[in-house]
């Protein structure tokens, strides 16, 4: 199978939309996915468009070139007030459990790397598929002196096995996808030509012939993980912590 992206894709600014049949992917395209305001609203213009199309059955998001997502865009952060970034965040964990409870299965394909909160994002996913050869899955908070919202921890718990909880969320550590694959972060692995062919060919595996019902499908996975949404607006934190980190970060420089 050779995929190719149709030029009649649907354009969100910084992430595309094609379809596949009943596939839908979801591509992040702009240079290293970082996620601030405008990401979180063009993505969930994206899923808008998935839902409403009744044929679709699975999503599959991706990136392009050396970035799945490099996390969140911390040079934006201090270019807005503290409304705006306390409104971001509450934006962020509701697209987060959006994903996590999206009504179809869905497959990250780790084109990659996948750090910090572009990490978190792909964990969202019911699977994840990554390339081989470049790119790692790493959760680096630890690193740079961010602590993680009671919500994220929560989802973390949820997505990650013990020990490997500890060594993804305490102590940040990178995975090349070998590495991910033996501790059970992603479903496969394959080399760069091949994944998307390969995450369309998982996707198409979930959901056979007829798919799921999107509102029961939703509704087990919204009951999986009933702990994390109860919190889901709990933990965020104000601006004035993100100022403190940054500025010990830069006195280390």
């Amino acid at each position: 199978m050779t995929v190719t992206w149709d030029k009649m894709a649907e354009d969100y600014g910084v992430v595309r939309l094609n379809f596949f049949n009943k596939i839908a992917v979801i591509r992040l395209v702009n240079g290293d996915n970082k996620i601030n305001g405008r990401f979180v609203q063009s993505l969930n213009k994206a899923l808008d468009s998935v839902e409403g199309n009744p044929n679709i059955k699975a999503l599959v998001t991706t990136g392009e070139g050396k970035f799945y997502s490099n996390g969140l865009d911390v040079q934006w952060f201090s270019s807005i007030d503290e409304r705006t970034y306390i409104k971001f965040f509450q934006d962020l964990h509701d697209i987060l459990a959006r994903l996590l409870t999206f009504p179809m299965p869905t497959v990250a394909a780790l084109n990659g790397h996948a750090f910090a909160g572009g990490g978190i994002l792909a964990l969202c996913h019911d699977y994840r598929t990554m390339r081989t050869g470049a790119g790692w899955l790493c959760l680096n908070e630890v690193h740079i002196k961010l602590r993680f919202s009671e919500f994220i921890m929560g989802l973390l718990k949820s997505k990650i096995s013990s020990p490997v909880l500890t060594e993804v969320a305490i102590l940040g550590k990178r995975f090349t996808a070998e590495a991910a694959l033996e501790a059970g972060l992603v479903k496969l692995i394959t080399g760069p030509e091949k994944l998307i062919e390969k995450s369309l060919e998982l996707a198409n595996s979930l959901v056979g012939s007829k798919g799921y019902d999107r509102v029961t499908l939703q509704n087990m996975k919204k009951d999986m993980h009933a702990a994390v949404l109860a919190v889901k607006n709990s933990g965020i934190r104000g601006k004035a912590e993100f100022e403190a980190v940054r500025k010990r970060n830069a006195s280390k420089l």
